[in-house]
């Protein structure tokens, strides 16, 4: 756990050391070794990290943090197709994974499925209906697919959800700034 950290605190070193400590006396630790994949990635040493990743998969592991390796990976060669199923794959194993989600709706968008994505997006809603950002996901959705409607409508439903909530309204008012600027 204290390599993640470390890794995640952005230094490398310690994070290698703490976990080559662990795999020293259990060298098929998969949170050590998803450690050492990722510190792999980092010095683009992509093909050994993608080896290590690949072996974890069929070994069985199932951690959030290997499914988007496999993601980037295989996003990273243009094999969509292979990063769609993944991502699925992924949620399936970690349904509550708000980031694993978030990679699958982009895929799907990549993909051309937008109905796919839309779906995914209306589940984060009805998981967390209270967190903002599923609803401005949302939002940005319907406004990328020209659906101008969808998007007044998910962005009514945000000022709606508690109508005295003086930031939603803040978020909604800002958003429109935003895209007013983009168009």
């Amino acid at each position: 756990e204290l390599a993640r950290l470390f890794l995640a605190a952005r230094l490398p070193e310690k994070a290698k050391e703490k976990a080559d400590l662990v795999l020293a006396t259990e060298p098929r630790h998969e949170a050590a070794r998803l450690v050492q994949a990722a510190l792999l990635l980092g010095e683009k040493k992509t093909a050994e990290a993608k080896r290590l990743i690949e072996a974890l998969h069929q070994e069985g592991a199932t951690a959030p943090e290997l499914y988007s390796m496999l993601v980037s990976i295989s996003a990273r060669d243009k094999d969509m197709s292979k990063a769609e199923s993944v991502a699925r794959e992924g949620v399936e194993k970690n349904p509550d994974n708000m980031r694993l989600r978030s990679l699958l709706t982009s895929i799907y968008m990549k993909n051309g499925k937008q109905d796919a994505a839309e779906q995914v997006l209306a589940e984060n809603i009805a998981k967390k209906p209270e967190e903002i950002q599923h609803r401005l996901a949302l939002a940005d959705f319907f406004w990328s697919t020209d659906r101008r409607e969808k998007t007044e409508a998910t962005l009514g439903e945000l000022a709606q959800l508690e109508p005295e909530n003086e930031t939603n309204r803040i978020v909604v008012a800002e958003y429109y700034l935003r895209k007013k600027e983009i168009d």
